[in-house]
């Protein structure tokens, strides 16, 4: 059996954490007193709410300006390089979707969904050709021979 005392604990947190008319906005004795809704026992049991992660804009802001970040954002049917995650090898693809950051590269293999950081874009194919047709300068001659090396002496003690 309960004593008398908690009792009257159980009793005066009823009523303290009650609604009551009236007081102003219909609060509890507690809420006016404290300032907010205190924590009861029947609270504690229930889940706290799911609230959404907010992005703090000025943090990213200047992580992004002072490590030269920008979004990669590509169209469909863009020619990229894909990263495989296994292999870690990269390999030439094409874009044929997006949601979010998550891409669909099509290319000869059976899992083609890849994230942002896994997809780079292609190189551009006139520049590589402009590379190829560049004059090569022949290489110079060396003023000096070729320094002789041989290997360093040890010393032995018989």
């Amino acid at each position: 059996m309960s004593s008398v005392k908690e009792i009257i604990e159980t009793f005066l947190i009823t009523y303290r954490t009650t609604p009551n008319d009236s007081l102003p906005d219909s609060k509890s004795p507690a809420e006016i007193l404290l300032g907010r809704k205190p924590r009861t026992t029947l609270d504690l049991l229930k889940p706290p709410p799911i609230q959404p992660i907010e992005r703090d804009q000025a943090m990213e802001k200047k992580f992004n300006r002072r490590f030269g970040t920008r979004p990669q954002i590509f169209a469909s049917k863009d020619a990229v390089w894909a990263r495989h995650r296994l292999s870690q090898s990269w390999k030439a693809g094409t874009i044929c979707g997006c949601s979010g950051v998550i891409y669909n590269v099509l290319e000869n293999r059976p899992d083609p969904v890849n994230d942002e950081d896994e997809v780079e874009e292609a190189p551009i194919r006139e520049e590589q050709q402009d590379v190829d047709q560049a004059v090569r300068s022949p290489t110079p001659q060396r003023r000096y021979r070729d320094r002789r090396r041989q290997p360093p002496v040890r010393f032995s003690p018989r």
